[in-house]
């Protein structure tokens, strides 16, 4: 069984690449440039204010919000489109989502079932994830009943903002000259929170006049599914 699962992995993999590769990303392109540059979070509108933020931290997670443009919308829905017959059904959405106001909710319920996910089409949201952090969720889910225990989240909340804002106060004095271009698209596996792991790239297809856009790649409980996202 384990032989034949490996099988069906490489197989699977073999299909997922040639599904990338078979897109023109140069003509997709064409004549658009693709930035990337981070951005503050939409709460934090005002990236020359001194107080601005270019991060954010979102239950378990630690975000840098890129901007979004034209070019990476366009390269997320045409790979959200070559890619979705790897979908894994039942889909689960993603129990932030009820946290939204409608008709946000509604809408991130739809992309959720539809295509695996709330952040794409409308819902796009590019990022890097710098961590994720699964015991903030165990410790925020005890710290109702336990002072213990929230005393030990805001100290975990506190730890991570004062990282952050070390990197912050650094980024916003170079923000000027820390622009980039996409220039191709990276497949790589993807772990806990999904997280890009190091050193996992599978495959990467450059195009012209650009530097670089990640598609990330994390395989199912049973090691026979893959999933791939942009960000």
């Amino acid at each position: 069984i384990d032989q034949a699962a490996r099988a069906l992995n490489l197989t699977k993999v073999a299909a997922f690449k040639d599904a990338i590769a078979s897109l023109n990303f140069t003509e997709i392109i064409s004549g658009w440039n693709c930035p990337l540059t981070f951005s503050v979070p939409e709460e934090d509108r005002n990236p020359n204010s001194p107080s601005s933020s270019f991060y954010k931290i979102n239950g378990a997670y630690v975000m840098l919000p890129i901007s979004n443009t034209p070019c990476l919308q366009t390269l997320s829905t045409a790979l959200l489109h070559a890619l979705s017959s790897y979908l894994t059904h039942p889909i689960v959405v993603p129990s932030w989502v009820a946290s939204l106001t409608e008709p946000v909710r509604s809408a991130s319920i739809f992309r959720s079932r539809t295509y695996g996910s709330p952040n794409v089409l409308e819902g796009f949201d590019p990022h890097v994830t710098v961590g994720f952090d699964e015991t903030v969720v165990r410790v925020s889910g005890a710290a109702q009943d336990n002072d213990a225990d929230s005393s030990s989240e805001r100290s975990n909340l506190q730890w991570r903002v004062d990282t952050m804002e070390e990197w912050n106060e650094a980024y916003r004095q170079e923000r000027g000259t820390c622009m980039d271009e996409v220039q191709g698209i990276a497949l790589g596996k993807t772990g806990v929170g999904g997280t890009v792991l190091a050193g996992s790239r599978m495959g990467y297809w450059k195009f012209e006049e650009t530097k670089k856009v990640d598609v990330s790649v994390s395989q199912g409980a049973h090691g026979n599914d893959f999933y791939a996202a942009v960000d």
